[in-house]
This record gives C-alpha cells, structure tokens and sequence, in this order.
C-alpha cells in the first residue's frame, strides 16, 4: 500500500494481528528499522496530519524522544487527557523516538498489557527523563 510518497517515511503493516497487542511485532519490528526515528502505533489510532512535523523539531536539539501534551483516549471516554512521563498517560502512538536510542534498550516486554510503558522506562532508565521532550498540542486520538 502506498501511504505517502517520501523515501524518510518506512511504512510497516503486518499481515496478521498479533495477540498481546502486538507487542511480538513491535519487538521485531525494532530489531529491523533503519529509519533514524520510530513511531509505534496501531491502525486505529489517529495523527493530526502535522503530527511529525511537530515532533521531530525538538528531536534536532539533543532529545532522545518527543511526546504530545495531549491525547483524546477512548479508555477516558474520548476525553482529552493531559499526558506525562507516568503510567497510564502516554501511548507509545503518541511518541516518536530516535531508533538508535530504542535499539539499545529494546522492546523487552510482549505480555503485558502496558508494554509500552515498560518500554518508555527502560529509556527513562538509560537515558533520563529530561531525554523526553512534551510537544504542546492535542496530536492523537487512541482508540
């Protein structure tokens, strides 16, 4: 399928859905990247369509990832919820992450639910959380 017309852009869509939501995937998939940068997401979740240009301007000044404020979260009643560096209030949709930086930690965790988080600490545990850089804007919708 073809997305978008720029050779930056590597689109990766698995041909069968995964159990453990999709963590198997997400886990391979990162040991194959070449792109400089990674944004995990799921094809029921939606971007705003400045969404990168967003994220990547922080990623030039020494960050190792950049996370939306915001995010509307059908688990909150399609609320919008403010988002930060804890549990529960980011979704690895919403984050784009140089690849270097997510290959060396890995996506350790394929059963649990929250893998993503369990993900985003093993960054915060390498690299600090003043790696992670809040982009001010409501730039996803979770389903």
């Amino acid at each position: 399928m073809e997305l978008v017309n720029d050779d930056r852009i590597e689109y990766l869509e698995t041909p069968v859905r995964m159990n453990n939501w999709g963590h198997q995937h997400r886990r391979d998939y990162l040991n194959t990247v070449e792109s400089e940068f990674v944004l995990i997401t799921n094809s029921d979740n939606y971007l705003v369509p400045t969404f990168l240009e967003y994220m990547l301007r922080p990623l030039k000044n020494g960050y190792i990832a950049s996370y939306c404020s915001q995010m509307v979260h059908s688990y909150k009643a399609w609320q919008v919820i403010e988002c930060s560096m804890k549990r529960g209030y980011v979704d690895c949709s919403g984050v784009l992450i140089k690849t270097e930086a997510a290959k060396k930690v890995g996506w350790n965790n394929i059963t649990d639910h929250s893998a993503d988080w369990l993900f985003f600490e093993d960054l915060i545990r390498r690299f600090g959380i003043n790696s992670f850089v809040k982009v001010n804007g409501c730039l996803l919708i979770h389903n």
